[in-house]
């Protein structure tokens, strides 16, 4: 029986009680039992008061929870502009839990405030019982929840009977710096740059001419595009780049080759020279010891006696060495 069920009820039951002209005073059976259902009514009437007031707290809690995951649903996706920064991206999904969970506050509200709740442990059992027997029907659930968000509810087939239809969220880019929520591509790409490394429109102090933050931008890519086109192989930029660092390795093995033939050179032409300044000392060893030859020492030293075959034979090594170089 609805509410408006048993007003007319407990007016028809007055009207009767007139019309008969019952006067038992407010003791009889019948004024007793007519002041206990207007105020059940009553009590209904308060009941039905909180039932609408919290739902529509949690249509409202799931407005929210779906606008902050609309507003971040770009999370999913990818890591957007903060492909290679974590500490923004942390940040940015720390701030979508945040929005839920903040979103969700009302919930815990409505479901720890026991000053409307059945007096009884049998009633709160009951009401328990009958909560999870409610969210055990999914259907029901879904009719509710449809209309409390203003959503045609097309839920007339079986649950089971039609897949949930999956919903795809309008990719979304959200500034850290201004707060600024970017839905179209382009302009996001103006405002956060070609990557992590650019800076964000919002933090450049030196212009704020969208022309000058254009001409940025395209700079940036046109220099990002250089150094690709450098590594890309089937391009004339890398096949030019490619014979430069040929041309370059050929110079530096011409230049190495160059100053090894010069130390060639200048090795032999010392050795030379030694042995020109060691042939006066052999002769003079000769002349002092004619007849003892290689075997006959000079003390040239007092602790390096030298024999002149000594010295022939280091000179013809030296000459041996040059030649061979």
């Amino acid at each position: 029986m609805t509410a408006q069920d048993t007003n007319e009820f407990i007016e028809r039951y007055k009207r009767w009680l007139q019309n008969t002209g019952f006067d038992g005073g407010p003791d009889s059976p019948p004024m007793v039992a007519l002041g206990l259902i207007e105020r059940q009514a009553a009590e209904n009437d308060r009941l039905m008061h909180v039932i609408d007031r919290d739902r529509y707290i949690v249509a409202a809690v799931m407005t929210g929870i779906q606008a902050a995951i609309n507003g971040r649903y770009w999370l999913s996706g990818g890591r957007g502009p903060y492909e290679y920064d974590d500490d923004r991206y942390q940040q940015e999904f720390g701030a979508a839990l945040n929005e839920i969970e903040g979103a969700m506050q009302p919930l815990g509200v409505v479901a720890f405030d026991k000053a409307d709740c059945a007096t009884g442990p049998a009633k709160v059992e009951a009401a328990k019982q009958a909560a999870i027997a409610y969210l055990k029907r999914p259907q029901k659930r879904r009719e509710i929840i449809a209309a409390d968000l203003g959503i045609p509810c097309r839920c007339t087939e079986p649950p089971l009977a039609r897949p949930l239809p999956i919903v795809q969220a309008e990719p979304a880019w959200t500034c850290f710096h201004c707060g600024d929520t970017f839905t179209d591509p382009t302009a996001a790409r103006l405002h956060f740059g070609r990557d992590e490394r650019s800076e964000a429109a919002c933090t450049i102090k030196a212009g704020a001419e969208r022309s000058l933050l254009r001409a940025l931008r395209n700079a940036e890519q046109q220099a990002d595009d250089a150094v690709q086109a450098m590594h890309d192989e089937s391009t004339d930029a890398a096949r030019a780049y490619h014979q430069q660092r040929c041309r370059h390795a050929d110079a530096l093995i011409a230049a190495e080759e160059l100053g090894y033939e010069r130390g060639l050179a200048d090795g032999s032409t010392a050795s030379e020279v030694l042995c020109s300044a060691l042939r006066p000392f052999a002769d003079v060893a000769d002349l002092l010891n004619p007849n003892c030859g290689d075997a006959s020492p000079i003390a040239l030293l007092p602790s390096c006696p030298v024999t002149a075959g000594d010295i022939r034979r280091a000179a013809a090594a030296m000459a041996d060495q040059g030649s061979h170089d």
